[in-house]
């Protein structure tokens, strides 16, 4: 009777133990998730004190809204760090392709499926930023083609004495 009782007790103190870890786990794992999800990554790596592998970099570009990356494209060469100077180009680049309701597209078809390849490659810890920014403007180049094929051309100039 007495091992039984110890047995139990053992049990009941294992269950206890993983629902406490599962909160810590929870605890710990969901902040990141909703930076994640939010394009807020590298930032929320960075708060940790860690340092912040290069695809997270890419995090902002595939996740966050016009208007976030807007903000980090103005911040531009203000910016002491070159991989925020490199972000904050490539949030220019990304806003200067993408027209009203096309940044969700281009997110989903080309940033989101680039950010996972990165995060699956393990020689990109050694990347500089001007190398992951190679990278991103490959990706995004043939949004480029499609988006300057789909654009109106520009008008051209009247000259004096040559029919319109």
């Amino acid at each position: 009777m007495a091992h039984f009782r110890m047995d139990k007790a053992r049990a009941v103190s294992r269950a206890l133990l993983a629902r406490r870890l599962a909160r810590v786990a929870a605890a710990e794992v969901v902040p990141d998730i909703d930076a994640f999800m939010k394009g807020h990554l590298a930032e929320a790596i960075e708060w940790r004190g860690q340092q912040v592998p290069v695809w997270a970099w890419t995090n902002l570009l595939a996740h966050a809204g016009a208007g976030e990356l807007e903000a980090d494209s103005d911040a531009g060469s203000d910016r002491a760090d070159v991989w925020r100077q490199a972000r904050s180009y490539l949030a220019g680049e990304v806003l200067r392709l993408t027209g009203p309701g096309d940044l969700h597209q281009l997110q989903q078809a080309v940033l989101v499926p680039l950010e996972l390849r990165l995060a699956a490659c393990p020689g990109t810890a050694s990347w500089k930023p001007a190398q992951w920014a190679r990278e991103v403007l490959s990706a995004l180049r043939p949004a480029a083609t499609s988006a300057s094929a789909h654009r109106a051309p520009p008008p051209t100039a009247h000259r004096a004495g040559h029919p319109s």
